[in-house]
């Protein structure tokens, strides 16, 4: 079997299930607080007030729960998956890229449903993603291989925070 196809496939398999458990990791992040720029005597940005004119975000809770998620989650993980392994092939990029594909799909999920991110998650997967960075550099020597990572990485965060 073509190294690619395999890799393919276990990208399929272990993000199609890492991204059909997304509507249980929803249900569980701790709500942030209600706004809490609306301090009384605080002055305000005007990206502040417009953030207390919003509607309520929609809880985590409610969210997990809707019909279809784990599915659709675990379509999104799966294809994503089988993309980054038929490219890869047998690579220790697999190690660290294949379970950030479902953290991936629960920020994107979130993200588009309460336009916030928990740093609950986006922080540790940061530190996951640059402890790889590092020991792949210590293993290796490739400086390079570490800069572009570190690039890619504030430019994923940085569309996330836009």
């Amino acid at each position: 079997m073509n190294e690619h196809l395999a890799a393919a496939l276990v990208g399929v398999v272990g993000c199609g299930a890492g991204g059909a458990l997304t509507p249980y990791l929803i249900r569980v992040l701790p709500e942030p607080p209600p706004h809490p720029e609306a301090e009384e005597g605080a002055e305000l940005t005007a990206a502040q007030k417009a953030r207390l004119e919003e509607p309520p975000k929609e809880l985590y809770a409610d969210l997990g729960r809707r019909p279809r998620l784990g599915l659709l989650a675990a379509g999104i993980s799966a294809v994503a998956g089988a993309g980054i392994g038929a490219a890869l092939g047998w690579d220790w990029l697999l190690c660290l890229l294949l379970p950030l594909v479902p953290i991936g799909t629960l920020l994107g999920i979130v993200d588009h449903r309460t336009r916030l991110l928990p740093s609950i998650v986006v922080l540790p997967a940061t530190l996951a993603a640059l402890a790889y960075g590092g020991l792949r550099w210590a293993a290796t020597g490739d400086a390079d291989e570490l800069v572009r990572g570190v690039v890619c990485l504030l430019l994923v965060r940085t569309i996330f925070w836009l």
